[in-house]
């Protein structure tokens, strides 16, 4: 890029955007897309089949601080689990906790930990299993002390990417890392459909949730799709078998000469779209001209 010899480079990474940020004769496009991370919880595996240890476990991240400390890649907080802006589907479905303050949300997570049977005198240890990919290098230490905070020690286990996907998939973890890209709410709340097999990797089983998804996909006005994908979603976020974490930006680092590149939700740019602008004469700027 900076000898013009490539138009784009695709999805910098955020480690390297500190240095990238200074190079001349670039700019960097941050676009939010429709990917969000998030912290499966196997709601099948003792003691987290009880909701008020998922709640906790969940209101006790700082979002904020993996997000605009850590990561400071243009990633946003999450307490939905359906990333906003997607088509039809408008959303309003939240953690009933989003609002608080994280010393409130701290508070609240050791309460509900104390009334679930956990304390100082019967100490919860987990395992959080997780990618070795970089972004959960990065914020899993941090989740680890949030959860410190109210009384849950976990140990971090990373496993190569394929790996840790293969044991989410047979539901041999307790906690773990994931993420996932799609540009219809339906194909996300899918993933915790009670049939749809091993990509329900917390194992949530909810007839209420699935009839909900069903009338989702059946229901002929697109409005009344979007108000039964809503109430599915809440009932995921009440239920907590996944803790959103946040949603994804792409970072591209664009030549300013290249035309026709549109930002988009699915961070999508065919290159047949793309154009550059002719070269310059000489002692003319390419705007100029």
């Amino acid at each position: 890029l900076k000898s013009h010899e490539i138009d784009f480079y695709y999805r910098a990474t955020e480690a390297q955007m500190p240095s990238l940020k200074g190079l001349p004769g670039t700019r960097i496009v941050l676009t939010e897309f429709t990917q969000f991370a998030d912290i499966g919880i196997n709601a099948s595996h003792p003691p987290l089949d009880d909701v008020r240890v998922r709640q906790a476990l969940s209101m006790a991240i700082d979002r904020d601080f993996i997000t605009h400390k850590l990561l400071r890649g243009g990633q946003t907080p999450a307490y939905s689990f359906v990333p906003p802006g997607l088509p039809i589907y408008s959303g309003g479905a939240r953690t009933y906790w989003a609002d608080w303050s994280f010393d409130r949300r701290q508070a609240e997570a050791r309460r509900l930990l104390a009334a679930a049977g956990w304390g100082p005198q019967h100490q919860l240890h987990l395992v959080i299993k997780h990618r070795n990919s970089a972004d959960p290098l990065l914020f899993m230490p941090a989740i680890q002390s949030d959860w410190k905070q109210v009384g849950v020690f976990a140990e971090l286990q990373q496993n190569d990417v394929q790996v840790a996907y293969q044991e989410y998939e047979l539901h041999d973890f307790q906690v773990g890392d994931a993420g996932w890209q799609s540009n219809d709410a339906i194909d996300m709340l899918d993933l915790s459909r009670a049939d749809i097999g091993g990509q329900n990797y917390g194992y949530y089983n909810n007839p209420a949730y699935d009839a909900e998804l069903n009338a989702a996909v059946h229901a002929l006005d697109p409005r009344e799709t979007a108000r039964h994908a809503r109430t599915a979603e809440q009932m995921l976020l009440d239920d907590a078998p996944v803790a959103p974490l946040y949603f994804l930006a792409s970072h591209n680092l664009v030549n300013p000469d290249v035309t026709r590149w549109i930002d988009n939700s699915l961070d999508a740019h065919g290159a047949h779209w793309l154009c550059r602008a002719p070269m310059a004469p000489a002692g003319v700027s390419a705007r100029a001209a």
